[in-house]
């Protein structure tokens, strides 16, 4: 499936894609992930049908995470427009791609991380193919939410500890 780039950064712009988003528990995206996404990939499939473009998101609390699978023609989230459009051709097609996007405070430092999972026609054909891709990167990311926030901790707790003074009496001798 391709799109002329001009249409697409104007759907994105004026936000005439498609949206869906809904709550959900890390629990449940770990233990039950197919049926937790299922909703979400049943939407993105539904609009690779209808050529538009589509973005189905899962929120979580705790951690506080957006998981999202986003139709898009590069590797940025579709709400930085004005970046695509600075690194396309213009009037020119691309080929829509299904990426997989989560934004935590500690997923890095940039707090985003994407990745392509498929092409447009080839997630459509078969989407449950990419299922386990899916849900070993969503674990991947779960996984470095974890190891950041110790880390993180650690740190804190590390400075805390060096931001303590100790008093010490200067020694003066005589000459």
């Amino acid at each position: 499936m391709q799109i002329n780039i001009k249409n697409f950064i104007s759907e994105i712009t004026d936000e005439k894609f498609q949206k869906q988003s809904q709550s959900t528990t890390k629990g449940n995206l770990t233990k039950h992930f197919n049926a937790t996404i299922k909703s979400a990939v049943n939407f993105i499939v539904q609009n690779i049908k209808k050529n538009q473009i589509a973005q189905a998101e899962l929120v979580t609390k705790r951690p506080e995470t957006s998981i999202r699978l986003e139709l898009n023609v590069i590797n940025l989230p579709l709400r930085y427009a004005k970046n695509i459009g600075k690194v396309t051709k213009d009037d020119a097609n691309y080929d829509l791609n299904v990426y997989m996007v989560i934004e935590s405070p500690d997923v890095n430092r940039s707090k985003l991380r994407i990745d392509e999972l498929a092409s447009a026609d080839d997630f459509n054909q078969n989407p449950d193919q990419y299922l386990p891709k899916f849900k070993a990167w969503v674990n991947n990311q779960f996984e470095q939410i974890d190891d950041n926030k110790q880390s993180g901790s650690k740190k804190e707790t590390q400075k805390a500890t060096s931001n303590k003074k100790t008093s010490t009496k200067k020694k003066t001798t005589k000459k």
